[in-house]
């Protein structure tokens, strides 16, 4: 838990420092600080709307299938669209899904 704190405080010290950045700089910025982290800091994806479209399910984000691509890959003018997602399905080898069988999630979201 201390451990937890420590990496916490060093991330909001980091990101304090792109507050007045416009978003696109942000994006850059927080793609840039995971190279030196002293934690393992996911690298943020995401996917193209008309690719999430195309699909006809969920796909995690290491599925090729997924077209995930990092935020700082992104072009300036991207708008991101943040969708909460979590993982309370299991898949059918007992893993944790973003989604069940049916697909339900992703029919909610379009």
């Amino acid at each position: 838990p201390v451990d937890n704190v420590v990496c916490l405080r060093w991330l909001a010290s980091q990101l304090e420092a792109s507050r007045d950045s416009v978003p696109y700089e942000r994006r850059k910025f927080f793609d840039a600080i995971q190279h030196h982290s002293p934690f393992l800091l996911p690298t943020m994806r995401v996917v193209p709307a008309s690719v999430f479209l195309a699909s006809s399910k969920i796909r995690r984000s290491n599925e090729p299938e997924c077209g995930s691509v990092s935020v700082g890959e992104l072009p300036e003018d991207a708008l991101v669209v943040y969708i909460s997602h979590d993982w309370t399905a299991v898949d059918s080898a007992g893993s944790p899904a973003v989604d069940d069988a049916k697909n339900s999630k992703r029919k909610r979201i379009a």
